[in-house]
């Protein structure tokens, strides 16, 4: 008799197993979709932060000699890094403007569109800030903020933590 509830009891774990099994492979179907989303926002948002890196280092640097206080550049010396970092904010606003959103992230199009049109705008707002004797960059900081705050959403919405753009390309 023991022989029989033990062989009952472990044909029931057995199937007990098997309707579990089953489940979690339904639900896994959908996770290499929701990884393969993620791994296309990642990859799209290192190639967007490189090839801004790949043009924006006199930006960059002269932003930095601006940001000074104390041991700031001489006038003659930023108005040549102001000429440098104008064409450098020209060329990262073509270089957005040309952006591709892979087909992966299809579900995001607008949000993305939108974050990389911000994007464009502040480098294009750089650049043409940067052609004034005394420019202002905080409007185009501000724009710059926006596209984050557009990306941050994407990445909440794909399950990613926000990245930061500006720490990513201001650097």
């Amino acid at each position: 008799m023991k022989k029989i509830w033990f062989a009952l009891f472990s044909l029931a774990f057995v199937l007990a197993l098997g309707a579990c099994s089953g489940n979690s492979g339904q639900s896994g179907a959908k996770k290499p979709a929701k990884s393969a989303t993620k791994t296309a926002l990642m990859n799209f948002y290192m190639d967007l932060t490189n090839r801004i890196n790949a043009q924006d280092r006199d930006l960059n640097t002269y932003e930095q000699a601006i940001a000074k206080t104390d041991d700031r550049p001489p006038k003659t010396e930023l108005a040549t890094m102001q000429k440098a970092a104008q064409s450098s904010a020209e060329n990262v606003g073509k270089e957005v403007k040309n952006t591709k959103i892979p087909s992966k992230l299809n579900n995001y199009q607008s949000e993305i569109k939108t974050a990389v049109k911000d994007l464009q705008q502040s480098y294009q707002m750089k650049a043409d800030e940067l052609k004034k004797a005394n420019p202002s960059l905080d409007a185009a900081n501000k724009k710059l903020e926006q596209a984050n705050d557009e990306l941050g959403k994407v990445f909440k919405k794909a399950g990613l933590s926000p990245a930061s753009l500006p720490d990513d390309v201001n650097s």
